[in-house]
């Protein structure tokens, strides 16, 4: 089993990315500067910036302070409290200059008071007020009190509130006694931070901020707004890591009003969506250098596998051994893979490797494509699936199965892994007739009418992959997953996300007015993810309306799904069926015109059905009269 910890131990060859930004963020030519790390879910961009930071640590005219966003969901204020934590970070850096610490307390003080601004009002004025009001001005007190931690940035402690009527008057002597005549606004607090910096003697700043596409679309857009007061301040860098998609979504959710009123425009004779144009333009005015993560090739998927199964079986100095050798491979040939004989060949003749090792390298190098196609490159999905299939291994030896092929057990854990709804299908196909599936037989010889749900470029290239199946017993492999076919290993704790995030807003009201570029942006694979919760949700919830809405504009955006959808509302009681669909699917159907005839037949079942949805059907069938 491996940890699914990030790592500073370069196994996926992307310590040459942090080379890449180490350079830039040192450049001081290019200074400020805001790099975006951009990848999906689980592609490396957490152990690039911890790479990233090992590497500027050493250097000591270089402060570099590491942020996980998701730290600061729980704050009132995220913005406030990340520019805070900047500022502790920086003057708790071991080269920070013990004479510049009463300035940066000063700034310090500053951005509690801003925080006071934004938190006062809403905390203190009105509830003061109101107690008074109601003639519990005695409560005043004790919320001033409350305060207190705000202000021991500038050294004060709040003064006990004076008699008064009201306590906003209370609040505005704490304002006065903690202002210090400074005028408090951005401008003043850049410029007052560059002369800090310059203060410090340090030729640069380095900000990473990790796991920003973790927190809700409100405090991404305040972490953002955060890092957008920092800017043009000479000597700063920050490097942000996240799924661009999902800050683009955040960016679109919080202004959502805004984007709502743009228009689209033509350019060049092309309609541009103003609203989508605009969420562009805000994250390129902050974000000056995007760096898209690669996906990992076939080659590297196979170098990934021989080094993880390495240092399970290695001791430490023969891995480390084995790791440099393997980067030495890299720096000479990044196009080929580090397999079973150059891991012998970095050992030397002196060792011998293992028969378990050799075991696992030989399946790393026949399983390193089928991976690859059905995890599309991503490390953490790779090491994930791995510990899955070696629990499977060790179920398999537990229950006497010796007779079961590794390749074979692979292929059906990359459907169970990729695509439950598909796996589930084919289980059921085996458990009905008690020998090789028709249906699989008949998909491995021609592929050209495939069963509905079979007809993805990705199912078919699965189905022609080695080993065949229709020549193989496939029942004890399937009792090896009886857990999962009751619950898949694609559950909602594994699904990415940016399918996560398009998942909750499809079954939200509100969130569905500003979901459709995001679902648009998913790739197939997580498409059908998403497809697969909008369906579990709908079957669990038939009588919810947000679900029929939620999945009819998925089926709109992915006009191949409407057949499919089809035929889920047929397995749901028409009763639970509300008649905003019929209006609905007809809308679809005339913009889908192939699929117009499904749709008819579907409506013509309803108006036999003694439902709303039934009713509706009728009404729409004879014209509305």
């Amino acid at each position: 089993m491996w940890s699914d910890n990030e790592t500073v131990e370069d196994l996926i060859g992307f310590e040459v990315h942090a080379d890449l930004l180490k350079q830039v963020v040192l450049d001081e030519t290019l200074l400020p500067v805001t790099l975006g790390v951009f990848g999906d879910w689980g592609n490396g961009k957490t152990s690039i910036m911890k790479m990233l930071e090992q590497k500027l640590a050493t250097d000591e005219s270089v402060a570099v302070l590491y942020f996980d966003a998701w730290l600061f969901e729980g704050y009132d204020d995220a913005k406030s409290a990340l520019i805070s934590s900047i500022i502790t970070q920086l003057t708790e850096h071991r080269n920070f200059p013990q004479e510049v610490k009463a300035q940066a307390a000063s700034l310090l003080g500053r951005v509690n008071y801003m925080r006071l601004l934004k938190m006062g009002w809403d905390n203190v004025a009105l509830p003061a007020v109101l107690a008074y009001a109601t003639g519990g001005a005695t409560a005043v007190p004790s919320l001033i009190s409350s305060l207190s931690g705000l202000f021991r940035g500038n050294g004060k402690e709040p003064q006990a509130p004076k008699e008064s009527p009201l306590g906003s008057e209370t609040l505005s002597e704490l304002v006065i006694e903690s202002k210090e005549g400074t005028e408090h606004d951005v401008r003043s607090f850049r410029r007052e931070f560059g002369e800090l910096l310059n203060a410090s003697k340090f030729k640069a700043l380095v900000v990473l901020i990790d796991d920003l596409d973790r927190c809700s679309p409100d405090r991404i857009v305040e972490n953002l707004e955060a890092i957008k007061l920092f800017l043009n301040v000479d000597k700063t860098a920050f490097v942000i890591g996240a799924d661009h998609r999902i800050v683009r979504h955040a960016i679109a959710v919080r202004y959502k009003d805004a984007l709502e009123a743009a228009k689209t425009y033509a350019v060049a004779g092309q309609q541009v969506d103003a609203g989508e144009q605009l969420v562009r333009d805000y994250l390129e005015k902050l974000v000056q250098v995007p760096y898209h993560l690669p996906r990992l090739a076939p080659a590297e998927i196979e170098t990934y596998l021989t080094l993880l199964f390495a240092k399970r079986h290695l001791s430490e100095d023969q891995f480390k051994t084995c790791l440099e050798a393997c980067r030495k491979r890299r720096e000479s040939n990044r196009f080929g893979c580090f397999g079973i004989a150059d891991v012998q060949e970095s050992l030397g003749t002196a060792v011998t490797v293992s028969s378990d090792l050799q075991a696992s390298l030989s399946f790393t190098a026949g399983a390193a494509s089928l991976i690859t196609e059905h995890l599309k490159g991503n490390p953490r999905q790779v090491k994930r699936f791995l510990n899955a299939f070696v629990l499977r291994k060790k179920l398999a030896e537990v229950a006497k199965m010796s007779h079961l092929k590794d390749a074979v057990l692979l292929k059906l854990m990359l459907l169970e892994y990729s695509n439950e709804a598909r796996f589930r299908e084919l289980a059921n196909w085996c458990l009905e007739q008690k020998k090789t599936p028709e249906q699989l037989s008949k998909m491995e010889k021609e592929q050209t009418d495939c069963p509905q749900g079979w007809e993805t470029t990705s199912l078919k290239t699965w189905v022609s992959m080695e080993p065949l199946l229709s020549q193989v017993d496939l029942s004890d492999y399937l009792w090896l997953a009886r857990d999962r076919l009751a619950t898949s290993l694609v559950g909602l704790s594994l699904v990415p996300p940016s399918v996560r995030v398009a998942f909750d807003a499809m079954i939200s009201e509100t969130g569905r007015k500003v979901h459709g570029g995001l679902v648009k942006a998913l790739r197939q694979d997580e498409a059908d993810n998403l497809a697969e919760l909008l369906t579990k949700h709908l079957q669990r919830e038939t009588k919810e309306p947000n679900g029929y809405q939620a999945i009819l504009e998925y089926a709109n955006q992915r006009s191949e799904f409407l057949p499919h959808l089809l035929k889920i509302f047929r397995s749901i009681p028409a009763r639970d069926i509300p008649a905003s669909v019929v209006t609905r699917l007809q809308t679809i159907a005339t913009t889908q015109a192939n699929h117009g005839t499904a749709v008819q037949e579907f409506i013509e079942y309803l108006k036999n059905t003694n439902s709303q949805a039934g009713k509706a059907a009728a009404i729409k069938r004879s014209g509305g009269k």
